[in-house]
């Protein structure tokens, strides 16, 4: 059809064919089997990156939890506009030292994401305790930190290294945007660290996921993570800047006030320790930690460690 048959045509209230030539939108959907790959895909990163970092998983069970489905269906969620994907968190319920639970009433940021890491690795909120300067909460908050960094950099390289942006949850009582229909946008949630973990992708994030269109790094795959794939962080790497004080103990001397007042140097004193006895390691605030032997090495006292004498 020439451009003059176009705009021979009668003109009515929908759009004419020319218009229609230059607004006309493309209408995308994917497959039963396209959305069940990307859901698998999503599945196997959030079971590798729970094998890596929490203590017993949280990553099984989770198939009948987790929800896919168009974004096109009335789903209330943040727009995507512009962007290639987008992430939102709905808050966890906190446990608190009185073992209650309570939840937040704004929407999860960036900060309360590592909270609910620590909290799932640690299980109890790590965010009254740093206010008190305790070392080893600041040490948790940092190793959540390192987590959630981790969490992000696996969704980005399963999305071929693309932006992943947050988007804050909307209040159902405020004004709902869906995205257009036949936008070809989907929409993941599932359980992810006591909260509900959302993920809106645009057509082009689901293209790259599923390896129809490439981006500027190579797309991970589900069969990357495999269980025995290397981890992007070693732990002791994590843990490399983190210092701890600790303490040797030996088991003390009682002494009478009268024997302290005629004690002079040289004096020998026996303490309660007994020579095939090991020593006490412990951390500042007495907690022990393991029992060590005393030696030496390179002209310093040193301590061998050894598992914690069993208690009689």
């Amino acid at each position: 059809m020439s451009v003059a048959e176009v705009f021979s045509v009668p003109a009515s209230a929908l759009l004419n064919p020319a218009d229609s030539l230059l607004r006309a939108r493309p209408l995308r959907t994917w497959s039963l089997m396209q959305q069940d790959a990307v859901r698998e895909r999503l599945l196997a990163l959030h079971r590798h990156w729970c094998a890596e970092w929490l203590r017993d998983g949280d990553g099984g069970g989770m198939d009948m939890s987790f929800d896919l489905r168009l974004a096109d269906h009335g789903v209330a969620i943040e727009h995507l506009g512009d962007a290639f994907a987008s992430w939102s968190l709905d808050p966890p319920r906190w446990r608190t030292s009185s073992n209650e639970h309570l939840a937040p009433e704004r929407p999860c940021s960036p900060d309360d994401a590592v909270r609910a890491v620590a909290q799932r690795m640690f299980s109890h909120d790590i965010s009254a305790v740093t206010r008190h300067g305790q070392e080893p909460a600041r040490m948790a908050a940092a190793l959540a930190s390192v987590a959630w960094s981790d969490w992000l950099l696996k969704l980005q390289g399963l999305l071929g290294g693309g932006a992943l942006s947050w988007a804050p949850a909307i209040n159902d009582n405020e004004a709902q945007t869906v995205a257009a229909p036949w936008s070809g946008a989907l929409w993941a949630n599932w359980p992810w660290c006591g909260g509900t973990w959302h993920l809106v992708l645009s057509h082009d994030a689901v293209s790259v996921l599923l390896g129809m269109q490439q981006m500027s790094t190579p797309v991970v795959h589900a069969a990357d993570f495999a269980s025995g794939s290397k981890s992007k962080h070693a732990l002791d790497q994590v843990l490399a800047d983190q210092r701890v004080p600790l303490r040797v103990m030996l088991d003390g001397a009682q002494l009478s006030l009268g024997q302290l007042q005629v004690l002079r140097v040289g004096d020998v004193v026996t303490v309660r320790h007994s020579l095939d006895a090991p020593a006490h390691l412990v951390d500042m605030q007495g907690t022990r930690l393991c029992d060590a032997w005393l030696g030496q090495s390179e002209a310093r006292v040193a301590v061998e460690l050894t598992l914690l004498a069993a208690a009689t």
